[in-house]
């Protein structure tokens, strides 16, 4: 038999364009079922609840410039980071993208919600500088038509995931050929940006691995490498994880389902809800581990 997390990617991986349409919103009525079990573990066994968020971009704050009604683990997070009782880690590379989260953070802030920014990218092996690719504003000013999407949150720190990413933005008045053999290539533009391992990006927040509720990666085709990385990490077991699937899928199918199966073994449930997956352990499964391993949550700042 194939293990429970499995048997969940199977269900919600239908074949026609509809079914997918309809598991998608069916995955988005389990994230927002889960949310409530969340916020009860935060009060329970928890205390406050503490979200790590890689690729935040400007911050999911506002639900109104998601693309879709079912857009995935993103609606789960903006409507996680709207809780009363909330510690969270934004990390986000990109200059420009950066300092609207800070002011989008700071104006979210109140006695028990605290929200704390990181200007740095996450690598998996070695902390350092090194390249970022980013959309350029000419883009914007050429294209001011573009979806928001396109402007503003293809970033990587692989040239080709920018780039590909950039093909599916073609502008209406540019043939296809066009666009993928050199323009599109015009408005990537090389930034240099500060690296961070996770286990770096945690010792400088002052956070320990055991006390991270969830999870939350948006990193343009390198979540899994990231994803591993975190979870070599000794202690680290979050309630939840979610992460950017579509492109492992397309790229690296054999990699990515053993990132499955691997946290399938940890205990965790999987649901696809394009164009990322999300993985979450029972309430029950969490508590009984922070009791075992002495862990109280992150009830301190």
């Amino acid at each position: 038999h194939a293990p429970a997390g499995e048997r969940v990617l199977e269900k919600v991986q239908p074949s026609t364009p509809s079914r997918r349409r309809a598991a998608d919103c069916m995955a988005c009525d389990a994230l927002v079922a889960w949310e409530h079990g969340l916020r009860a573990l935060a009060d329970g066994c928890a205390g406050r609840l503490l979200v790590v968020n890689i690729g935040s971009n400007v911050g999911d704050f506002d639900a109104s410039r998601l693309n879709d009604m079912c857009e995935s683990g993103r609606r789960a997070l903006t409507r996680l980071l709207a809780a009363p009782d909330l510690l969270t880690l934004l990390v986000e590379p990109n200059p420009t993208a950066y300092r609207e989260l800070e002011r989008a953070a700071a104006g979210q802030r109140s006695d028990r919600k605290v929200h704390r920014t990181v200007q740095a990218a996450v690598c998996p092996a070695q902390s350092g500088t090194v390249p970022f690719y980013a959309v350029s504003e000419a883009y914007a000013r050429d294209y001011p038509d573009s979806p928001l999407w396109a402007r503003g949150e293809i970033n990587s720190l692989s040239y080709n995931n920018t780039h590909r990413g950039l093909w599916f933005a073609k502008p209406r008045n540019v043939t296809r050929k066009r666009w993928r053999t050199g323009e599109a290539a015009r408005y990537v533009e090389t930034l240099r940006v500060r690296c961070l391992t996770p286990q770096a990006l945690l010792r400088e927040a002052g956070l320990s691995a055991d006390a991270v509720d969830v999870l939350a990666l948006d990193l343009e085709g390198l979540d899994g490498e990231v994803l591993r990385a975190f979870l070599a990490l000794p202690g680290f077991r979050p309630r939840l994880v979610i992460f950017e699937s579509n492109i492992l899928l397309q790229r690296s199918p054999t990699l990515t389902q053993r990132l499955f199966r691997s946290l399938s073994r940890r205990g965790y449930t999987l649901a696809a809800a394009r164009p990322n997956h999300v993985a979450w352990l029972s309430q029950e499964m969490r508590c009984r581990w922070m009791e075992r391993a002495g862990v109280r949550g992150s009830s301190t700042v």
